[in-house]
């Protein structure tokens, strides 16, 4: 995840609000953030997605990656990436309950708007659900701040009565979302006898990764 460029107030999450984003659903869906406002150090990216029609705005290698095993699944229906979660009261009372100062702009004073990497509608036993999903390195799970914050995402999709769960690097097959990468532009992918291409891709989708 990389830390946004411009400043932000009022003015920025009401224009925000207004441009539409975090809004609609498939290729009419606006990220609430894009490559454009975050600095990621260059592994940021946009990539068509073969589901919606649009680009997706991924901020990491890791996010990049996952895009791509969700795009192959067929139990993904659509892929929102840099969803908000802009029930700010509920977000802000659970920080509270935990004693953690919710993260505001040093100068401007206003909250941060807080995203979660995907927000998925997936397909399950014949119904379809809404689920969130957080990427995160192992690496950084360790560091305090990083737990909270997603301490604050859990407890908000409970909340929500949302699946959510963190998939770190172990969790995401690193063969099939490279070969995905690989032939994204052509739509098509063989799977070979080293690929449980539906098992692996249900773990992310089902349980903690």
């Amino acid at each position: 995840m990389g830390r946004r460029k411009n400043q932000w107030t009022q003015a920025t999450s009401d224009r925000y609000l207004k441009e539409g984003r975090g809004q609609g659903e498939g290729k009419n869906y606006k990220p609430w953030l894009t490559v454009r406002d975050v600095s990621s150090r260059g592994r940021s990216s946009r990539e068509v997605g073969w589901k919606t029609g649009r680009d997706h705005h991924l901020l990491s290698d890791q996010e990049r990656r996952l895009f791509y095993l969700f795009e192959w699944s067929d139990d993904v229906v659509d892929i929102r990436e840099q969803f908000p979660m802009l029930n700010l009261d509920l977000a802000m009372e659970i920080a509270n309950e935990m004693g953690w100062k919710y993260p505001k702009n040093s100068e401007s004073d206003v909250s941060y708007v807080l995203t979660t990497d995907f927000m998925l509608a997936v397909k399950r036993d014949g119904k379809l659900m809404q689920v969130a999903r957080t990427v995160k390195t192992t690496e950084e799970l360790d560091k305090s701040s990083i737990a909270a914050r997603l301490e604050i995402e859990r407890r908000y999709y409970r909340a929500e009565g949302i699946d959510w769960s963190v998939v770190t690097e172990r969790g995401i097959p690193k063969l099939l979302a490279e070969n995905v990468e690989w032939t994204h532009s052509a739509y098509w992918l063989e799977a070979t006898s080293e690929m449980d291409v539906d098992e692996e891709l249900r773990g992310c989708l089902r349980s903690p990764c």
